[in-house]
């Protein structure tokens, strides 16, 4: 059903009249990631991302991004560190209150991976499910923007199914 989705995403994309489009951008965020788990340890790690969207108007957008969402200790023995990432496609909808500044959302889905490594060997933990986030954008020209906000996406665990991870970040997007 994600597949679906996504191609559907993506071939709307391709066949949309480019004059209807406003500009495509790119981005960075740095920030910090909790996960959802009560029994870890070190749990509010440094996390960063790289997204690129394409604007089809002042209000809606498609964003594809990829985050390294830091980590966490496992209080297992051996104490081991798990670390995260994902990888997202979601549509944005914003609310401009004026040129520079604006309110945004986002939902999409993503497929994020938990990697432990416990005496050299590796398990990944994979997961496809929803994301979400909203924030704030401030325009400083036409070509800049900072961004802050928060997103959650779901990451596998192998003990209760699933849980989250929620990065609160700042960043740049500049357009084209």
């Amino acid at each position: 059903m994600m597949k679906k989705l996504a191609t559907a995403l993506l071939l709307s994309i391709a066949v949309t009249d480019p004059a209807v489009a406003t500009e495509m951008y790119v981005g960075v965020k740095l920030g910090i990631v909790n996960y959802g788990y009560s029994n870890v340890t070190n749990n509010s790690q440094m996390g960063f991302g790289f997204l690129g969207g394409y604007a089809f108007s002042e209000n809606f957008a498609v964003e594809a991004e990829y985050n390294n969402l830091g980590g966490f200790d496992s209080p297992a023995f051996p104490p081991e560190t798990i670390k995260g990432s994902s990888f997202g496609l979601s549509g944005v909808g914003s609310y401009p209150f004026s040129q520079e500044f604006s309110l945004y959302g986002k939902l999409g889905i993503s497929n994020s991976t938990l990697r432990d490594t416990v005496f050299g060997v590796t398990t990944d933990i994979t997961n496809t499910g929803v994301n979400a986030g909203f924030g704030g954008q401030y325009n400083i020209s036409k070509e800049i923007g900072i961004r802050v906000g928060i997103d959650i996406y779901q990451v596998g665990d192998s003990a209760s199914g699933t849980s989250s991870a929620k990065m609160m970040h700042a960043g740049g997007v500049f357009k084209f």
